[in-house]
């Protein structure tokens, strides 16, 4: 487990005094002053009193007591549990409807374990490798021995948080990415707090400058983190289980403009507690004139290669997300 997190004024005083040491960028802090409404302050109240909880509880009880617990919200939730219904037949249009719902409750015992290790603080750091299997790390090594930019490209997959220090200890480097934050401040903050430790440099979508800023991080040196599952306004439509999703090409436009290395991850949680698997995949762009090609024909194999992942794992996909609109 990590060290003792800071109160939530100590982080706000640690947040800005990296903006003033010009570690993290002042957008990243839009709304330090505010604790929220009404609701955000019951979400943190909600969160803190959880964390309390997940702290104190011995890890094999903690796994499966929220396990248990998310299983139940999955049930008692019909808004929730209709809308990922809908999503599953969508994706698996030969399923049985009990098998959607094997699928179903497995998603929601991940998503309880993703939770409890935030929760409790597993922050999946230095220590973590014994837990964590990687392969694939020579494609990684194969960018940065030939001196090349790497934007890593990944899915909402098991506990995605765990990706971040491997893609600085593959490619031996402070990472960079866009990110959207979380919708209460004070959690926001938190999540900023402990995605920034190691000198990694992030900025909201809704920072206009946020693409520019990434890209002159990329051109010294940071190798770049970012989610392509998500519906993005402003991307292109990309089959996705046989229906177009709206997806991000800008990643693909930075990756080329950048001649850079562009490699898929897979994250797979494995049996036990807090045990997962990276699967590093070879560079998506072309050897020869990777300028020249559609970023939508990039897409439509990294979607092919998710697609196969969610296919084999179901359950470690974040269903929660409306990828179709």
């Amino acid at each position: 487990m990590s060290a003792k997190l800071p109160s939530n004024a100590e982080i706000l005083t640690i947040l800005e005094q990296d903006v003033a040491d010009g570690k993290i960028h002042p957008s990243n802090l839009k709304n330090r002053d505010g604790s929220g409404k009404l609701s955000d302050k019951i979400a943190t109240r909600v969160f803190m009193g959880l964390r309390a909880v997940a702290k104190s509880l011995p890890k094999g009880l903690g796994y499966t007591l929220f396990s248990g617990l998310f299983v139940f919200f999955g049930w008692l939730l019909f808004p929730i549990r209709s809308k990922i219904n809908r999503r599953l037949r969508l994706s698996f249009p030969d399923a049985s409807n009990a098998q959607l719902a094997k699928i179903r409750r497995a998603f929601w015992v991940n998503f309880g374990k993703t939770n409890y290790e935030i929760l409790s603080q597993d922050n999946f750091g230095a220590d973590s490798h014994e837990r964590v299997e990687v392969q694939g790390l020579a494609h990684v090594s194969e960018a940065r021995e030939a001196g090349r930019a790497i934007v890593f490209v990944h899915a909402h997959q098991a506990n995605w948080e765990v990706l971040l220090h491997f893609c600085e200890w593959a490619a031996q480097h402070p990472i960079c990415g866009i990110y959207s934050p979380l919708a209460v401040p004070q959690l926001h903050r938190l999540s900023l707090f402990r995605r920034t430790r190691t000198g990694t440099r992030i900025y909201p979508r809704s920072f206009k400058g946020s693409v520019a800023a990434a890209l002159k991080d990329l051109s010294k040196g940071y190798p770049m983190i970012v989610a392509l599952d998500q519906r993005i306004n402003g991307g292109i439509p990309v089959p996705f289980f046989g229906k177009d999703a709206m997806t991000a090409y800008v990643p693909v436009k930075m990756a080329q403009r950048m001649d850079a290395h562009l490699i898929p991850i897979d994250l797979e949680r494995l049996p036990g507690h807090g045990r997962f698997k990276i699967t590093f995949h070879p560079n998506l762009l072309p050897e020869e004139n990777p300028k020249e090609v559609d970023p939508a024909d990039i897409l439509m194999r990294y979607n092919a290669l998710l697609e196969s992942w969610i296919k084999d794992r179901p359950q470690d996909w974040f269903w929660l997300h409306n990828r179709w609109g």
